[in-house]
């Protein structure tokens, strides 16, 4: 649920390209108060930052680390 925010009027994540950050407009789906289903935007296996209320601009360069036993 953190991964989705509001910038410019619509509801967006920050996917890991590479070593940087790119503004993806996503569609939501269901929410059950702690998780959000994507409905559009992301296909399986992207990755995307945990929280996007960091104030990160979009091109921003990051270390991708995966958290070992999470789920998707």
């Amino acid at each position: 649920r953190e991964a989705v925010v509001s910038r410019d009027g619509k509801r967006v994540v920050l996917k890991v390209e590479g070593n940087t950050l790119a503004a993806v407009e996503v569609v939501e789906g269901l929410n059950d108060g702690r998780r959000v289903q994507i409905v559009s935007g992301l296909q399986a296996g992207d990755q995307v930052l945990a929280d996007a209320r960091r104030q990160l601009p979009a091109d921003a360069r990051v270390n991708p680390v995966v958290q070992s036993g999470s789920t998707r």
